[in-house]
């Protein structure tokens, strides 16, 4: 077993449970890869549940139990580590269960962590008094967990950030070659210095202190003139290779399938996007300075060693009782670091609560209530702050104390090696340079090293959606080919997430006939929406395939396969630019005659009319100050733009009041014969515009069939339209 315990920090807010796994099994020496777990585990945005952990546990090859047990069953009977069920919402690692306190692995938190028993309990069960049970998922390896190469690529995690660093590598060398001299330089000073005083002062040649003072003024010149080259340097490179990174990456999220995003929320996004300035930051300011304090520590070293091994062994151990110091903070303040950013994360998130459900706030007069559930929130982050504020000052004066100490011992003994003339005065003089000289560079390590920590975990995340993007298979060069271009559907079974969730489609047969208008019935939840993007390629069926014309439809195809189809979508989203580049995306030139005829189509001409700049107004906050049907309008009119072969609807019209929805349907099946449309609709009028009509229920496709033959039939599609016109 591992002599220390594995640590994993999540990466993402869903990835507590793949942390949690990868734990386990790097206790007992096999570490896969957290995205190998992630895909495993069936991670989304929503997640995972215990039983999606059990079974990817078992696959790797583990025995695995999942228990409501006591703290004592916790302690005696669960072979440990063991997955404990957090909070309601979270899970956590297990390590070490004794009567009055749990070694814990929190993958939210910074490293392994220890709790007492009462704080343990509080968090893992929502009983309370002795007998307070909790979940629990046990784990244990079977033999074939340490025969199988299951997850085991071989391949070293590739790091984009070093292999883009290696294009400036004759820059670097110039900044290494810069950073040389300056040592170089700096390790000249102190002699100088000591020549100045015992020399030049001590036998009052004047000439000589002139020219060691000339030596010291071109030496700073030439000092200054190497940090400016050596600043222009890392500023050239930090600039364009953040530029390079940050567009590379964006570039590598835009080209994801759609089905990767159901693994990421927004926020993971936009964390890894942030993680760029980090980068940046330690580039432009951090990495490569400190590369120069490690030699100015190493060269003045030297010197103090030259000196008097005695003022040398005196830094040497004040340098590391400093550092022992502000270690014996640094596992304190990672906790409150990570209680602070967990309470500043909800408050951010509960005012954004408030300011976008503001309407509904004064409405129902729950003013007073959000804003004290806020003021708990800051109340327990003021806590924090003083805590945090209260072990700063005591690492920075106690730190502080430890520095001015060894300073005066080497005051004291080299005053005393003058006297006793071990060293002369100029020696001393040079110590003292020396030591100002070594602090600034002493402090900035440290706190280098603790911010890199955190740049660390920003490389992580950085390089598994460069993992991911290897994942993705590349598309093909032949074209894709649709024959006839029907559409056929062959046992296609779906569902989100993993196990234990129900499936949303289930053994789906279907053809969707070229040049036909389709609609696409049923109950709310039945999964048309779903039906849908699968067709579109947004989605990939867990089981059966997709046909175009005799071309099996494949994430390789996508590129082709979107070119020619085009869509409304429920969730369809309006960009915050002028109304004429929302309708025309995709597009950089805009055909104005093409803008005004789907306009028309779309029955926007009215609204147009009331606006001064017409198509170049922009529309801000992401279309939120337009009514629903201006929004489905402005969607209809961006599908219709692109005229592609396949046009699908996804309750395209439902916003609209029942004329302007028959004429704008009219005009769709007037303008685009023989085009090939699957739309998704619930009222009647919608739905008698359609040649065939597919009905769906729980998954299943019950009925298909034209209006006249499905009526006739008085099922499913007849209780359908029944239930509507009783309630019209």
């Amino acid at each position: 077993m591992s002599s220390t315990y594995p640590f994993t920090k999540q990466l993402d807010e869903m990835d507590c449970g793949a942390a949690c796994l990868q734990m386990v099994t790097a206790y007992y020496q096999r570490k896969f890869p957290l995205p190998y777990l992630k895909q495993l585990t069936h991670t989304t945005t929503e997640g995972v549940s215990l039983l999606d952990i059990s079974e990817a546990a078992e696959k790797l090859g583990m025995r695995s139990l999942a228990a409501t047990v006591n703290y004592e069953q916790l302690q005696k009977e669960i072979p440990l580590p063991a997955i404990i069920f957090w909070e309601g919402y979270h899970f956590v690692v297990a390590f070490e269960v004794t009567d009055k306190k749990v070694v814990v692995g929190n993958p939210a938190a910074d490293s392994i962590i220890t709790l007492s028993k009462q704080e343990f309990l509080y968090s893992w069960s929502e009983d309370e008094g002795p007998g307070a049970k909790g979940i629990v998922l046990a784990l244990e390896p079977k033999p074939e967990f340490f025969r199988s190469s299951e997850g085991q690529t071989g391949k070293r995690k590739r790091n984009y950030f070093w292999q883009n660093l290696k294009n400036y590598s004759s820059l670097l060398w110039q900044v290494g070659i810069g950073v040389l001299l300056i040592s170089l330089l700096q390790f000249a000073l102190p002699f100088l210095i000591k020549s100045l005083v015992d020399i030049g002062i001590g036998q009052k040649n004047i000439n000589f202190i002139w020219l060691v003072m000339g030596g010291m003024g071109v030496l700073l010149l030439s000092q200054v003139l190497l940090e400016l080259l050596r600043g222009a340097i890392i500023n050239h490179i930090g600039t364009h290779l953040n530029i390079t990174l940050l567009t590379d990456h964006l570039v590598k999220i835009i080209r994801l399938p759609a089905r990767y995003f159901q693994r990421f929320s927004t926020g993971d996004l936009m964390q890894r996007m942030a993680d760029h300035d980090r980068m940046d930051h330690l580039l432009h300011s951090s990495a490569l300075y400190h590369v120069f304090s490690v030699l100015t520590i190493l060269s003045f070293s030297v010197i103090l060693l030259i000196f008097d091994c005695r003022v040398f062994v005196v830094f040497a151990v004040g340098t590391l009782l400093y550092l022992i110091w502000v270690r014996l903070f640094l596992k304190k303040k990672r906790e409150l670091n990570f209680k602070k950013f967990e309470q500043e994360a909800a408050g951010h998130n509960y005012l954004l609560d408030i300011f976008q459900g503001i309407q509904d706030i004064k409405l129902f007069q729950a003013e007073r209530q959000r804003r004290w559930s806020w003021e708990r929130i800051q109340a327990k982050l003021s806590v924090i702050n003083a805590k945090s504020l209260q072990l700063e000052m005591l690492q920075s004066r106690g730190a502080y104390f430890i520095n001015e100490l060894k300073n005066l011992v080497v005051v004291g003994l080299t005053a005393y090696a003058v006297i006793e003339n071990e060293m002369t005065l100029g020696m001393m003089l040079a110590t003292m340079f020396i030591l100002g000289q070594l602090n600034g560079p002493v402090n900035a390590l440290v706190e280098f090293f603790l911010v890199y920590q955190d740049t660390a975990i920003s490389l992580e995340r950085l390089s598994e959606i460069e993992t991911i993007d290897e994942e993705v298979e590349k598309p093909e060069n032949k074209p894709f080919e649709i024959g006839d271009g029907a559409i056929q559907v062959e046992d296609v079974s779906f569902k989100y997430g993993g196990s234990g969730v129900p499936y949303v489609l289930q053994d789906v047969n279907f053809t969707l006939p070229k040049g036909k208008i389709t609609a696409l019935v049923g109950p709310s939840g039945s999964g048309k929406t779903t039906f849908l993007k699968i067709l579109l390629g947004l989605l990939e069926p867990e089981s059966g395939n997709v046909r175009v014309g005799e071309a099996a439809l494949k994430m390789n195809h996508l590129d082709f396969w979107l070119d020619k189809v085009s869509a409304v979508l429920d969730d369809g989203h309006i960009f915050n630019d002028t109304i004429g580049r929302n309708i025309a995306l995709g597009n950089e030139l805009v055909d104005q005659s093409r803008l005004e005829e789907v306009a028309r189509l779309a029955n926007l001409g009215d609204y147009l009319e009331g606006l001064p700049l017409k198509y170049n107004t922009v529309i801000g906050e992401s279309g939120a100050g337009l009514s629903q049907g201006i929004r489905q309008r402005l969607l209809l009119a961006r599908a219709l733009y692109k005229n592609a072969d396949y046009l699908f609807l996804d309750e395209a019209t439902n916003a609209l009041d029942a004329y302007n929805e028959m004429l704008i349907m009219e005009n769709i099946r007037d303008a685009f014969p023989g085009k090939t449309i699957l739309f998704v609709a619930h009222r009647l009028s919608t739905i008698q515009f359609a040649d065939n009509i597919v009905v769906m229920e729980n998954g299943r496709i019950l009925e298909t069939g034209s209006h006249e033959e499905l009526y006739a039939k008085k099922g499913a599609y007849f209780n359908l339209v029944r239930r509507q016109v009783k309630i019209g």
